[in-house]
């Protein structure tokens, strides 16, 4: 806890002058009372992003900045610390990686011991040219230069010998009023580019802070135009006033840089007219001045919701590839030698066999082969709860655990590890070091055609199991235990003609799966099955609006277009089993003339008998009608008749004779004013002795009829129809619905391939279901890291991964933020790292 004895917080540049100070004195200070005072924690608050620098020791022993690369090639007497931006308080922390600590800037200032260098920190880097750490803030605009051995000497109690040096970022004489928001460092000018969303500008500054260009981005060729950062609406408060600067175009964010290639990110404002300025992904090739020679666009397939952040991976053996982390938290992979985006959801089923160097390993061009169903985007993706926030990569070159590449169990060569908003990182294959007898040790005897698989794919998450063990189909996704059969829950036995999954020509029951199949999962096929979304409690039979035979039924919070729900399928009125299930002012009510064990329907309160004395033939049924019209929050109903094996209507006498139809109860013999002879429904009309028998909201359900319905646990279902504007169903083409016909044969999902076989004279009953689970073989490497709010992730010199975490593993609304690291060969989070 901090000490509550420092009220204030000194000016920026206290810490130098509390240096300045000690130098006056020849003798050392002492505390007058070392235990009774409590000194204040060095805390991290709300960190954004870190960074890393290296020292050695100079002829006298201090420490002194080298660059990254020398330290690298000779690392006698060196060592390695990180520096971290801390939003809350505007601060530079220094961590000693060795000492696993917080440095203090200030030894003679007890807590306060971090570096000030603005109220609101935007992005920070190191010039690992000449050893000095910018920081970039606003309110007002500014750069913020730290020479690192500024910070080894405050650390050692020393007078800086060069001071930090904080600018206005200055476009002539006059201040930049616009908000910066991204910086990178081109190593040629030696110039920092920074992003100015609200002004649509990106510009390059020396590092004094004084504009050299600026250029404007558009969404349309040649992207860049020659712009003044004077025209920019004012974005920070001067004393003046501010003016209104939301942007109503595109935000330039975030930067990458790879040497004279420069990578912008654009986010649409999303406040022009239908959306007509996308987000964009700008290639931007520099002179060595750092003059734009030519920007291209680089076309992404699909929304993006703009961009987080930008990487580009290391070298591979088939080139580099761009990172690029967007806001719906997938990472499109892009690769740079023809800005080409990459397939990384491509359907395994559809790709030719790869051999070790094949192009397709490096990347498969979007569009060259089909996408797996269940992918959103060519992204790398987890979930819809799981976004990836940041990602980073890392390189082992060596096996320091085994010279036998068959005893190899951490990771040789080049991946990534991407960090998500719940505190998990996740490895992606990029560049494996991979060898055939590796991969046949791995991966069993080839079976299926491809010497090397799509697990080995680059741009994949990386498998978690281990392959050469315990499968006895060579690891690869199958069918586990045989098939079992129920109805309504209750196992059965399929006999009788009834469907049954029937092995296939290799004695599997599926096969055709998708070779990167990631999830272990239990698979039904059901038939007349209840579609997915739709069992609601706040459906309304709308009165004043129905007129027999067709009734209007509506839900303002469904969407039956996404829901799959087609003319011809069956509404179920579900009803209560209590007056708890009923809104205020009804009460559930039942007759005699139905099995008690089935739900009543909710009633007016005070109308609750007369209501059950005339809804009782609605009460005995199975409260079935007949879907004929679709929109997204409505459904038009009517009396559904029950047909014979041929199709024909069920006549009857009474209503005994429809008990043996419909749901559970069976349906009602539904006849014309005046006949003897009727035929069987699932319900009348609602409206009996003037009574409507469907007031106040229900409890539904709409189920397919005369279909099997496919659904795995783990696997989301996908809507075959959207929404048009005018709330229409309109179908999505190359959907797929999941409905499987009635019929003996193979079936063809985007999923497998399965076989049925049943007797089509046979009635099926409602709700009878053939289940299988399927062990997928692979599995992502995930691991927890006790993160909660991950701003930041990046490999250390030091072969660990760092990650800046804006809360502590407590998950509190605290500031108090953490600098955390694992290593990188097992992906273990260090336990007895703890900088906060």
């Amino acid at each position: 806890m901090r000490n509550s004895a420092h009220l204030t917080k000194p000016a920026r540049g206290g810490i130098l002058l509390s240096v300045l100070l000690m130098a006056l004195f020849t003798l050392p200070l002492v505390a007058c009372d070392d235990q009774s005072n409590e000194l204040p924690e060095r805390q991290l608050e709300r960190p954004i992003k870190a960074g890393f620098f290296c020292a050695r020791r100079d002829e006298a022993r201090k420490w002194r900045w080298d660059g990254m690369e020398s330290c690298a090639a000779d690392p006698t007497d060196t060592r390695y610390f990180a520096f971290i931006a801390l939003s809350a308080r505007g601060e530079l922390a220094i961590v000693d990686l060795k000492d696993e600590k917080v440095v203090d800037l200030d030894p003679l200032n007890p807590g306060y011991n971090l570096l000030p260098v603005g109220m609101t920190l935007q992005d920070v880097l190191l010039d690992d040219v000449t050893g000095v750490i910018h920081v970039l803030a606003s309110g007002p605009s500014r750069l913020v230069s730290v020479p690192v051995d500024s910070l080894l000497e405050m650390i050692r109690g020393e007078t800086p010998t060069v001071p930090a040096a904080t600018v206005p970022l200055v476009n002539g004489t006059a201040p930049v009023t616009s908000v910066p928001l991204h910086m990178e460092f081109h190593a040629s000018s030696g110039e920092l580019l920074i992003t100015f969303p609200g002004c649509q500008a990106v510009g390059r500054f020396t590092v004094d802070g004084l504009l050299s260009a600026a250029w404007r981005i558009s969404s349309s060729d040649p992207f860049l135009a020659t712009a003044d950062l004077a025209d920019c609406p004012r974005e920070s408060l001067d004393g003046t006033g501010s003016v209104d600067a939301t942007p109503t175009e595109l935000l330039p964010s975030t930067l990458a840089l790879d040497g004279d290639a420069l990578y912008v990110g654009v986010n649409s404002a999303g406040l022009s007219p239908a959306g007509t300025e996308p987000d964009l992904l700008l290639a931007v090739d520099l002179d060595a001045a750092g003059e734009p020679l030519v920007a291209r666009q680089i076309v992404l397939d699909g929304e993006t919701l703009g961009f987080g952040s930008l990487r580009v991976t290391p070298e591979t053996r088939w080139g580099r590839f761009l990172y690029a982390v967007t806001r719906r938290g997938d990472v499109r992979v892009v690769r740079l030698s023809d800005l080409q985006e990459c397939e990384t959801q491509a359907d395994t089923r559809e790709l030719p066999a790869l051999a070790l160097d094949s192009p397709e390993r490096g990347c498969v061009p979007v569009g060259s082969v089909p996408r797996a169903f269940v992918a959103l985007t060519p992204g790398i993706h987890l979930a819809e709860n799981r976004l990836i926030q940041d990602v980073t990569f890392f390189s082992r070159p060596e096996n320091t655990d085994s010279q036998d590449p068959e005893l190899k169990t951490t990771y040789l060569g080049i991946f990534g590890v991407a960090t998500t908003w719940e505190g998990a990182v996740y490895v992606i294959n990029l560049d494996e070091d991979f060898t055939e007898s590796t991969f046949a040790f791995r991966m069993g005897p080839d079976s299926y055609g491809q010497s090397w698989p799509e697990e080995v794919q680059s741009h994949r998450f990386r498998n978690a199991v281990e392959l050469n063990e315990g499968y006895a189909t060579t690891g690869r996704p199958r069918m586990e235990t045989p098939v079992t059969y129920y109805v309504s829950d209750l196992p059965t036995t399929a006999t009788g003609g009834l469907p049954q999954l029937m092995p296939l020509d290799d004695g599997l029951f599926l096969h055709d799966l998708d070779g990167y199949f990631m999830r272990s999962e239990t698979w039904n096929v059901i038939w007349d099955a209840v579609l997915p979304g739709t069992a609601r409690s706040f459906g309304i039979a709308d009165r004043d609006q129905s007129d027999a035979p067709e009734m209007v039924f509506y839900d303002v919070g469904a969407n039956y277009c996404a829901s799959g729900v087609q003319p011809g399928d069956v509404l179920r009125v579900v009803g209560c089993d209590s007056s708890d299930d009923c809104i205020d002012g009804y009460a559930c009510g039942r007759t005699p003339m139905q099995r008690q064990d089935l739900p009543g329907l909710c009633f007016p309160r005070e109308f609750a008998q007369e209501h059950v004395n005339a809804c009782s033939r609605l009460l005995a049924s199975d409260r079935e009608f007949r879907v004929t019209g679709v929109w997204m929050d409505q459904l038009v109903i009517e009396t559904m008749e029950y047909t014979d094996a041929e199709g024909q209507p069920v006549t009857c006498d009474a209503d005994l004779d429809c008990r043996e139809y419909g749901w559970v109860h069976g349906g009602i013999c539904l006849k014309a004013d005046g006949a003897t002879t009727g035929v069987c429904a699932g319900a009348p009309w609602p409206e009996l002795a003037s009574v409507w028998c469907l007031g106040g909201t229900q409890k539904y359900e709409v189920r397919i009829d005369g279909s099997f319905l496919l659904s795995g646990s783990s696997t989301p279902y996908r809507p075959a129809f959207s929404t048009a504007t005018d709330a229409t169903c309109t179908a999505i083409p190359g959907a797929y619905d999941y409905r499987v016909p009635r019929a003996s044969g193979d079936v063809t999902t985007p999923f497998f391939t399965f076989r049925i076989s049943l007797d089509e004279s046979v009635e099926i009953p409602v709700e009878y279901r053939m289940q299988f689970d399927i062990l997928a073989g692979f599995g992502r490497v995930g691991k927890d890291i006790s993160v909660r709010f991950p701003s930041w992730i990046g490999a250390g010199p030091d072969g660990y991964i760092y990650v800046t975490d804006m809360a502590d593993s407590g998950g509190g609304t605290t500031y108090i933020g953490q600098f955390v690291r694992m290593l990188a060969r097992t992906m273990a989070l260090d336990t007895d790292f703890e900088v906060r």
